[in-house]
């Protein structure tokens, strides 16, 4: 009996440790692009795209530092595009549905793009006030959702599981006159940064981008398919997918999990048999006394 108490306790407290991060850390290297997006602490969203510089590189093929401000000035007015089709779009979703609360530069703020000297990269952010306003600029159509994309739940009377799978955010297709990558499309204008400079050819050559997605969330339950994870100084638990150029598709999947402990149930079972396990204990003892006793 008291074996099966020791076990029972055992499964009982390996149950919180289903949170647990992935220790594995592949490099990332200087020339990537990312996209990334975190949870505020507010319930709002933080939405950003960063290009890798790579100045160690750029400095190497450059024939001087003129070239490396212009290459760099350049690549801020190529990712500013990036940021006003963003910035368009939302544009058109809030005259399709104007709401006060949501209006640009009030539900949604979209940051000034400039280089980072210190991270080495050109950037912006997208700041989503609340969760309401992401979900008023992020509308879902079940008519138009994958099958595959859709939530999918499973569990028991112990636990709650809800998993889903889609594209990589880099392996979503879109048309510029033709069918592209995302990824590629971003590829393009970080080498058209380069365009008439004494370098331009060298860099369309050996230009080989890391395609990086990092999600990151308050929930320690959530469980993915990434390729790193890791607890940041922010509070937040970091899930970071990376895929090397040459190795972007349009198949490219994420997959995400989140498991939810049912305590009640837990705790009523840690409780439970214990106590019956003692009622059962305390019963065969009295039984044995009162047997001693007739004898």
């Amino acid at each position: 009996m008291k074996k099966l108490f020791l076990s029972f306790i055992l499964i009982f407290s390996l149950s919180f440790f289903c949170g647990c991060n992935k220790t594995s850390s592949p490099q990332i290297r200087d020339n990537y692009i990312m996209l990334s997006l975190e949870q505020s602490s507010n319930g709002g969203m933080t939405q950003s795209i960063r290009f890798g510089v790579d100045s160690k590189s750029i400095n190497k093929m450059a024939s001087s530092l003129k070239e490396e401000i212009t290459f760099r000035r350049n690549l801020i007015e190529e990712v500013n595009e990036i940021r006003n089709e963003f910035l368009f779009s939302y544009a058109i979703l809030y005259v399709k549905n104007p709401v006060e609360e949501y209006k640009i530069n009030q539900g949604v703020i979209l940051t000034d793009v400039c280089y980072n000297e210190k991270g080495d990269y050109v950037g912006f952010e997208m700041i989503f006030t609340s969760s309401g306003a992401w979900n008023y600029y992020h509308p879902s159509s079940s008519s138009n959702d994958k099958e595959e994309s859709k939530p999918k739940r499973g569990g028991n009377i112990f636990f709650t599981k809800s998993s889903s799978h889609g594209l990589f955010p880099f392996s979503a297709k879109i048309n510029t006159g033709e069918e592209k990558l995302v990824g590629n499309v971003y590829k393009d204008r970080y080498l058209s940064s380069a365009d008439g400079l004494s370098f331009e050819s060298k860099l369309k050559d050996s230009y080989q981008p890391q395609f990086i997605y990092n999600y990151a969330t308050y929930s320690q339950r959530l469980k993915t398919n990434g390729n790193l994870s890791y607890h940041g100084t922010d509070n937040k638990y970091h899930h970071v997918w990376i895929v090397d150029g040459d190795k972007l598709t349009s198949e490219n999947q994420i997959e995400i999990s989140l498991t939810i402990i049912n305590k009640g149930w837990w705790l009523f079972f840690a409780v439970g048999i214990p106590l019956s396990a003692c009622g059962i204990s305390i019963f065969i003892v009295k039984f044995k006394q009162k047997r001693k006793i007739k004898k």
